[in-house]
């Protein structure tokens, strides 16, 4: 199950991010992929231009034209998640397992549940803030921001102070 969902629902869940904010705002697309990165790789990053999307898409076999097909596979994985739950609230036996973790996590990227570690810094398009907002309503989607909640709970990120200067190594 944990392949599952790190071979199918987490390149589908990219490519129905990536591929309708390359095609709009391909800036907000490089914003997005870079969220918890410094601004420098940002500006790094943005040099390339319209070398990255194209990058991008080969990389991670990403096709504008298969965007219906990667949102049904992750409907498909949201109507697996409920199919697999168990009675404990758990898809394999009593406990959080490496399945749980894996689909929660494929699928944070996108739901942005409020215990994320790293949440986006930019709004979204209309149309991709929709169709987040339409997967919410899934119960697998509810279940998922139900695990970030039980076993994610604050993220430790470390915030810098711009103005510190780094310890000196000797």
């Amino acid at each position: 199950m944990e392949d599952y969902f790190d071979e199918v629902l987490g390149p589908s869940v990219r490519a129905a991010i990536v591929t309708p904010l390359f095609r709009e705002d391909p800036d907000l697309a490089l914003r997005v992929l870079m969220t918890g990165m410094p601004d420098a790789a940002y500006r790094n990053l943005r040099r390339l231009g319209r070398i990255f999307p194209a990058y991008y898409r080969f990389r991670h076999k990403i096709k504008a034209q298969r965007l219906q097909q990667d949102r049904a596979d992750v409907a498909d994985a949201l109507d697996r998640i409920s199919r697999e739950l168990q009675p404990s609230g758990y898809l394999v036996g009593e406990a959080f397992s490496v399945a749980d973790l894996t689909a929660a996590a494929m699928l944070g990227a996108l739901l942005q549940p409020a215990e994320l570690q790293y949440p986006l810094a930019v709004a979204l398009p209309d149309s991709l803030r929709q169709y987040r907002d339409d997967l919410a309503r899934h119960p697998a989607a509810q279940w998922t921001l139900e695990i970030y909640r039980r076993h994610r709970g604050r993220s430790a990120e470390v915030r810098r102070d711009k103005t510190a200067r780094p310890a000196n190594p000797i």
